[in-house]
C-alpha cells in the first residue's frame, strides 16, 4: 500500500470511513511495513515502503535496486567486494606448492585455499656465551594444515638461524614449530625473535 496524502480538510467537511481508512490506517499501515523484531524499512517508490526481514550475522549492503543481507560466511574467511554485490573469500587467495595440506611444501602447484590463518608472535630467547639456543612456539590457535612460517631477528648482529618441527610440538606442525638458532659467532644477550605463520 503506498502513502497517501491527498487528503485535504475544508469547513464543513465530514470525514467518512472510507477517507478514516484511506488516510489514517491506510497511510499508517504504509508507513509501519515491519512485522517482526528486527525487521528494517525501506522505499520501493516515493510513496511505498517494504519489509526487509533481519539476517542474524549477516552484513547489511546496498544491492542493485534495495537494501540486502549478506549471510555469515564460513569460519576464517573474510569480507570482500567482487566488483558488485559484497562476498566472502580467504585472505590468501591462491597460493603455489607441492601439497594441498602443507603450506611449506616446496613446488609449482597452485591451490586455492578455503579458509585463512594468520597468526603472529614474538619470543625472547637469551644466549650466554654460546653459538646457538632454542626455543618451542605453540600457535595460540592449531591450524588444521602445516602453515608457512616466517621467522624474523630484531638485531642488527650477523647470524644465520633456522627453525624445525620437534617432539616438542608432538610432531606436529599444526600446533607450532621449534625455533633453532645459530649464531656466527658467540654472542652474549637476549634477541626477540618475530614470527609470522599463515595456513588454514
Amino acid at each position: 500500500m503506498s502513502f497517501d496524502n491527498s487528503y485535504t480538510a475544508v469547513t464543513g467537511a465530514t470525514y467518512q470511513a472510507s477517507d478514516y481508512n484511506t488516510h489514517t490506517k491506510g497511510n499508517f499501515t504504509a508507513l509501519w511495513a515491519g512485522t517482526t523484531a528486527g525487521d528494517l524499512d525501506y522505499y520501493t517508490s516515493a510513496t511505498a515502503k517494504s519489509r526487509l526481514a533481519l539476517t542474524v550475522g549477516g552484513v547489511l549492503y546496498g544491492g542493485a535496486s534495495a537494501p540486502a543481507w549478506l549471510a555469515a560466511g564460513a569460519a576464517n574467511t573474510f569480507l570482500r567486494s567482487t566488483g558488485s554485490a559484497p562476498g566472502y573469500a580467504p585472505l590468501v587467495a591462491k597460493r603455489q606448492g607441492g601439497s594441498a595440506t602443507v603450506w611449506n611444501s616446496a613446488g609449482t602447484t597452485t591451490y586455492t585455499p578455503t579458509a585463512t590463518i594468520i597468526q603472529t608472535g614474538c619470543v625472547s630467547m637469551t644466549f650466554a656465551a654460546s653459538t646457538g639456543n632454542y626455543t618451542a612456539i605453540t600457535y595460540p590457535t592449531a591450524f588444521t594444515q602445516a602453515p608457512t612460517i616466517f621467522v624474523s631477528p630484531e638485531c642488527l648482529f650477523s647470524l644465520s638461524f633456522m627453525w624445525s618441527v620437534g617432539t616438542t610440538q608432538a610432531a606436529d606442525p599444526t600446533t607450532g614449530f621449534n625455533l633453532n638458532v645459530k649464531w656466527a659467532s658467540a654472542y652474549t644477550g637476549t634477541i626477540n625473535f618475530s614470527w609470522l605463520a599463515i595456513g588454514q
